[in-house]
């Protein structure tokens, strides 16, 4: 349906813009003057995602509505916060916004989104017309066209590649990049079980011979040497010991004899007597309290004399004392107490030294009995060691010696040793062997595996696999429906596609003339194709509204050119068009009377 109206407010660098737009309308200006603006409002406008950025400096929304020939009306509003979507003045969901657009244009607003974010000139020069093209047609395919394609047009596929195929793409529909894609990841993958299938066949080598006994056999054998090396070194562990209990025998006898030659020194050491050494002690300690009374004695007689010396000095001082207290005078005459006194002190004094002179006999008795007591003690110590030894020799055990175990001739412990390293050396043989066949076999499925994977990343490649193949199939009824509006556009021009790189088209003026890549072809050649294609994309898609900037690259010829196949054109309803306003640009627009020019 044809768009009746459009209005801009607070967009972009616009306060406010209303276009009435008629089949052909070309925005003219400098650089800076909005026309990108207004072509981008009329992409939100349709397709949404609004954004804050959207909204001119100093307003407080940005707005964009679209009025349909039936006067039905779509409009977008951004706020700062929220994007709101109006359908006939009500608020609504995107979901219903997008309901109402698509039964209006008569075409999914994913065709829509894919045409108006393509600039077609730009595209079609870069050589992306497949991407271009698949996109806007809206192409899907599943596993099972992989598979489908690759049977027919290559070669039939075994179950295991069918399952991997299966397996690596998205259950459901995806695009054509997705095969791009997998076949990356393949390939990646491919490298990695090659390295894998390297390290498998290096360690498959076996360049050893393999031993004839089985390994059973070897073990048996190993287990046999084993058992006589064990054998072995107990006999020389028990021959060690014999040794050692040989030395301690040896031992045990010379230290017996050493006793019994000691104890023969002692042979006249006899017991001393027992009562004689009673006697002596008992003697000792009564010597020893006769002198304790004797000291007793002198210590008696001594505070006796002491005490008669004093009464004599008291008597015979100047002040003729008192015998008892020196402080009393006493006038009585005193000599016979005095001639008393010194008797008492003579008698004590006898008594001092007999007393003494017994003392010292009493120690002459002691010093005696001391040394009959050492002397005993000593006999005693002698004797008792004598007793011990006796003892200690009657006591005495000389370990025996055990008798070996009979045992056959021994084997040399050296050749023993390298029998049992030949055995295992013949077992590692066969556990390399083992292994090596192991990784042989791992070998043959990671070559399967490795052969497989060569066969996908076949079918899948870019130039030569399914991708082209699928892209062919998908695209004949394109470059039929091109063909037949090249022709009806000018019989003289034909073109001819190549899938062999994706999708590359070709060009010739005339029948017997050479096709020439529309990368070499002349401007006006250029617009041509170009147009051709924008018409069947628009055609297939059922899409009617076109959208052109940057129509600067063109001539005024080639310009013109492109403004007369798009008068003549019944495809597109509304095309909008943008170029900067230079004067030649200008004075072609004039030669347009149907072409609405606004100028910015």
């Amino acid at each position: 349906m044809k768009i009746k109206e459009i209005i801009i407010k607070d967009f972009g660098g616009i306060e406010m813009q209303i276009i009435k737009p008629e089949k052909l309308t070309f925005l003219l200006g400098k650089n800076g003057t909005s026309k990108t603006t207004i072509l981008k409002a009329i992409k939100r406008a349709f397709l949404g995602k609004m954004e804050e950025s959207d909204i001119r400096e100093g307003a407080k929304a940005a707005d964009v509505t679209i009025v349909f020939e039936d006067d039905s009306t779509v409009e977008r509003i951004r706020k700062q916060d929220r994007t709101t979507v109006k359908v006939n003045d009500k608020t609504t969901t995107e979901k219903s916004a997008t309901a109402f657009l698509e039964d209006k244009l008569g075409a999914s607003l994913a065709v829509y989104q894919a045409m108006f974010g393509t600039d077609y000139f730009k595209a079609i020069s870069k050589n992306e017309l497949s991407s271009l093209i698949l996109s806007m047609l809206q192409v899907h395919i599943d596993s099972k066209t992989i598979i489908d394609t690759a049977e027919a047009e290559m070669d039939v596929l075994e179950d295991n590649v069918k399952k991997y195929i299966i397996q690596a793409f998205p259950s459901g529909e995806f695009g054509i990049d997705t095969i791009d894609e997998v076949a990356k990841k393949i390939s990646t993958q491919l490298t990695e079980e090659k390295r894998t299938l390297d390290t498998y066949k290096k360690k498959s080598t076996f360049d050893k011979t393999v031993p004839k006994e089985s390994r059973e056999d070897l073990e048996k054998l190993l287990r046999q040497n084993m058992q006589k090396i064990a054998e072995y070194q107990a006999t020389a562990k028990q021959e060690q010991e014999m040794k050692r209990l040989q030395e301690q025998r040896t031992q045990a006898i010379q230290r017996k004899e050493k006793l019994e030659q000691e104890y023969r020194t002692m042979e006249n050491v006899q017991k001393p007597d027992q009562t004689a050494y009673d006697t002596a002690v008992s003697d000792k300690q009564k010597f020893e309290k006769a002198i304790r009374a004797a000291n007793g004695n002198i210590s008696n007689a001594q505070a006796n004399m002491s005490f008669q010396q004093k009464l004599v000095n008291n008597i015979t001082n100047a002040n003729h004392s008192c015998p008892l207290c020196s402080g009393i005078q006493c006038r009585t005459d005193m000599t016979p107490y005095i001639t008393q006194a010194k008797d008492l002190i003579a008698q004590n004094q006898s008594v001092v030294i007999q007393n003494q002179n017994f003392i010292k006999k009493c120690e002459e008795q002691i010093t005696k009995r001391d040394s009959y007591i050492q002397n005993y003690q000593k006999l005693a110590m002698e004797y008792q060691k004598k007793e011990m030894l006796g003892q200690q020799i009657k006591n005495f055990v000389i370990p025996n010696i055990p008798k070996l175990p009979e045992i056959s001739e021994k084997e040399d412990l050296s050749v023993l040793q390298e029998q049992q390293n030949l055995i295992q050396a013949r077992i590692q043989a066969i556990s390399e062997y083992t292994v090596a066949m192991d990784y042989k076999k791992k070998c043959r499925d990671q070559q399967d595996k490795v052969d497989m994977l060569k066969k996908i990343v076949i079918i899948l490649d870019t130039k030569t696999g399914v991708r082209s193949m699928i892209i062919k199939k998908i695209l004949e009824p394109f470059r039929h429906a091109c063909e037949a509006v090249s022709r009806q556009l000018n019989p003289d021009m034909e073109l001819m596609f190549s899938y062999d790189k994706g999708l590359d088209v070709y060009m010739r003026k005339q029948k017997d003339a050479e096709f020439i890549p529309i990368s070499n072809i002349s401007t006006g050649e250029f617009v041509f194709v170009a147009f051709v294609l924008m018409t069947v994309i628009g055609q297939l898609t059922q899409t009617h509204i076109l959208v052109l900037d940057n129509l600067d690259s063109l001539d005024n010829d080639n310009l013109g050119q492109l403004i007369t196949l798009l008068e003549n054109d019944t495809t597109f309803q509304n095309v909008f068009m943008a170029a900067v306003n230079h004067t030649d640009t200008m004075k072609t627009l004039e030669n347009f009377n149907d072409v609405q020019t606004i100028l910015m």
